[in-house]
């Protein structure tokens, strides 16, 4: 939960500093640059001190994602989420990914031992960072 967390966090502060910065421009030394689309995919404006006018393309520098996956379906679309976002986030050499999967489970009445022992150690075998039971 924590990730999802700080995913948002950051993805709010990013809209904040898009809503502060809208219709704003900054000065360089060679003129006045303007952004015509903040989500980071867009295009700028810069004008040189002739007056002349030259379009600059911006990139997105960040890419947060979750999705909240149903269990029944959850090795299907574990494997098109591997495919279609993290194979073509990855195609990029640049690119530094970091993902992790978070798994929530209730027991209303209470987890038996059995499944406590096999989950706790699973986890452990796959490497868990965070494995706890409450």
């Amino acid at each position: 939960m924590t990730d999802k967390l700080d995913a948002a966090t950051k993805y709010e502060a990013s809209v904040a500093k898009k809503d502060a910065t809208d219709d704003s421009s900054k000065t360089g030394d060679g003129g006045t640059t303007t952004d015509d689309d903040k989500d980071g995919g867009g295009t700028g404006t810069i004008t040189d001190t002739g007056g002349e006018a030259v379009t600059t393309a911006t990139k997105a520098r960040a890419f947060y994602g979750s999705i909240e996956i149903n269990p029944s379906t959850a090795k299907m679309r574990l494997i098109q989420v591997a495919e279609e976002i993290i194979n073509v986030l990855a195609s990029d050499p640049q690119a530094s990914l970091k993902i992790t999967v978070e798994i929530n489970a209730d027991f209303p009445e209470g987890a038996s031992d059995q499944i406590k022992r096999a989950v706790s150690e699973n986890a452990t075998a796959l490497e868990f960072g965070t494995k706890t039971w409450e």
